[in-house]
């Protein structure tokens, strides 16, 4: 999408996956200790999927690069949100089960659904355009 339809090299594709870090290296200590004091960890999941959800939207329909790379930012703001609220679950599943079989869970649950919208999305791209994968994984959230 960065080269085909914005005329974008691949330096500035990898540029725009540079802030997606980012975003998450800020989103840990700056964002993430400032909303965690103010909302609970099933608000902060809320958060997170909308953010994500409006970044997925900007990715699919902006053609500024300067919007795009907040939208990349956003994202990965949201990323770190949702594995903090999903790290926080983790650790109320651990008491309950021990924690080597929830470290495990959670690794096979979070992986697995990582590949699995993975593969979903590129055979929508493949059989689309990455514009309609973008935007149908921004109405799955």
């Amino acid at each position: 999408m960065a080269y085909r339809e914005l005329g974008l090299e691949s330096s500035v594709y990898g540029i725009l996956f540079g802030l997606f870090g980012l975003g998450a290296i800020v989103g840990g200590p700056i964002i993430m200790s400032r909303i965690n004091r103010k909302v609970s960890a099933d608000w902060m999941a809320v958060l997170a999927t909308i953010s994500f959800l409006v970044s997925l939207v900007m990715l699919a329909t902006v053609q500024n690069i300067d919007l795009l790379a907040s939208a990349m930012v956003l994202a990965g703001v949201a990323q770190i949100m949702s594995l903090c609220y999903f790290g926080s679950c983790f650790v109320w599943i651990s008491l309950k089960l021990g924690i080597a079989r929830a470290a495990s869970f959670y690794q096979l649950v979070l992986q697995a659904a990582l590949v699995t919208g993975r593969v979903a999305l590129g055979m929508i791209a493949d059989q689309f355009v990455i514009r309609t994968a973008l935007l149908s994984a921004s109405t799955t959230k």
